[in-house]
């Protein structure tokens, strides 16, 4: 599940890691999938990891990709499905999320971090953590975990509908963080990825 942070630590320092985890956090299931679950939050609180902050984030992104492979199926919603909801109802309209979109947002750069610790990956050089950080989208398409770069106000929004905010609430959220969020720009793309599985009346 983690071989990023495996690679980013060594395999020594991993083992001590992973005994660690174990001996606080020991798997209480027979299932495995769902055990390290709790591995980013237990390096948040690893003294030795200390002098490597991007290290939870790192971790968070595994695991997110880890469960977005895992998650349930879910069939794409057709924007033509919303042609008989009439526009004095769009302001409790809710969309339901693909089961396997996950968000986050980082303070470090944390998707070229990831993509520099792939297999086959050429070396683009030493990554600068203060370059600024990220906010990632990650999901399933069809059968390959996929992962896009998200403005902050798409992050919002996505985020806002992804807690239960009706459209309008969730849009007026993202243009609070950013003024130029484009609403019509980002329902298309939301609908070219499948992000959307249905839709209800708040």
């Amino acid at each position: 599940v983690y071989p990023v942070i495996h690679k980013l630590v060594g395999g020594d320092f991993f083992l001590r890691l992973g005994r660690d985890y174990v001996r606080r956090h020991p798997p209480r299931s027979g299932c495995l999938l769902t055990f390290g679950r709790k591995f980013p939050e237990f390096l948040e609180s690893y003294r030795p990891a200390g002098g490597l902050p991007y290290l939870v984030d790192t971790a968070r992104l595994e695991w997110y990709r880890h469960e977005a492979y895992h998650e349930a199926d879910g069939v794409g919603l057709n924007a033509a499905a919303l042609a008989q909801v009439p526009e004095t109802s769009y302001g409790r309209l809710g969309f339901r999320l693909h089961p396997a979109v996950r968000l986050l947002a980082s303070d470090y750069p944390i998707e070229r971090i990831w993509r520099a610790n792939q297999e086959d990956r050429p070396d683009d050089g030493p990554i600068d953590l203060n370059e600024g950080g990220c906010r990632l989208l990650v999901f399933r398409p069809v059968w390959t975990v996929a992962m896009e770069t998200l403005d902050v106000g798409r992050c919002r929004f996505l985020t806002g509908l992804q807690s239960g905010l009706p459209l309008m609430q969730a849009v007026s959220e993202a243009c609070r963080k950013d003024p130029g969020f484009d609403v019509a720009e980002t329902l298309r793309f939301c609908f070219e990825k499948g992000l959307f599985t249905g839709f209800y009346s708040v």
